[in-house]
């Protein structure tokens, strides 16, 4: 069902019961007709007007005059998400979980935000419900696994080797358990420094022989 938006110019910030534009005197600043939007439809509308910021905080409202409403659960998720506020992405990306079907696209989304925060227990859950289409997928769920310590799940992923993921230089140096034992040879520093061509790989290397206490092959890195 469409619902009716009032659209205002110049906005300096939005009147949560009348949906409308004030300045700081309380005074309306230019009001046009209103106009009847789908709500599918009001991501785009809000971001061709450059209010994004304002129509993410707008969606609180809609949210809780509208608990049940899929449709602005996938709005609020989605446009958070797009914006960088994470954590209320988390809680309507959760939402949208529990009372629709998020797809593809959304999953990787909610995964993504709960990255950002550092929840990698919970981003390896979301992971597993996505369907792998490419090696870096597949990286991205192992990188989840091992910040998680979930080695049973990087195990089976090794395993199955999709994409020919065992072509990844790193992916061995995520299940090494000996490296709690044993200092890597320069042998093995040299071809992980040879073989990283990314610096996203880079800086897991430098992640995982912090973790290993690999502090000799850490010195060895100083330069590059």
């Amino acid at each position: 069902e469409p619902i009716q938006v009032r659209v205002l110019a110049d906005i300096h910030r939005f009147d949560q019961a009348a949906f409308g534009a004030f300045d700081h005197r309380g005074s309306i600043v230019f009001q046009v007709r209103p106009v009847l939007l789908h709500k599918s439809h009001l991501g785009q509308f809000f971001s061709k007007l450059d209010l994004t910021r304002e129509f993410a905080s707008l969606l609180d409202i809609f949210h809780k005059e509208n608990p049940s409403d899929v449709e602005f659960l996938r709005i609020g998720a989605n446009i958070n998400h797009l914006y960088g506020n994470h954590q209320n992405a988390i809680k309507y990306f959760n939402l949208l979980g529990l009372l629709g079907s998020p797809n593809r696209t959304e999953n990787t989304r909610y995964a993504s935000s709960l990255e950002h925060i550092g929840d990698w227990e919970k981003a390896y859950e979301i992971r597993t419900k996505i369907n792998f289409l490419s090696a870096d997928d597949v990286k991205i769920t192992l990188i989840d696994a091992y910040r998680s310590n979930k080695i049973e799940a990087i195990n089976k992923i090794i395993q199955a080797n999709p994409f020919e993921i065992d072509q990844w230089p790193l992916i061995h140096l995520i299940n090494d358990s000996s490296l709690n034992e044993r200092i890597l040879s320069k042998t093995e520093i040299n071809y992980y420094i040879d073989e990283i061509s990314n610096q996203e790989d880079f800086r897991l290397l430098i992640e995982i022989l912090r973790d290993k206490g690999q502090n000799a092959a850490l010195s060895e890195l100083v330069d590059y």
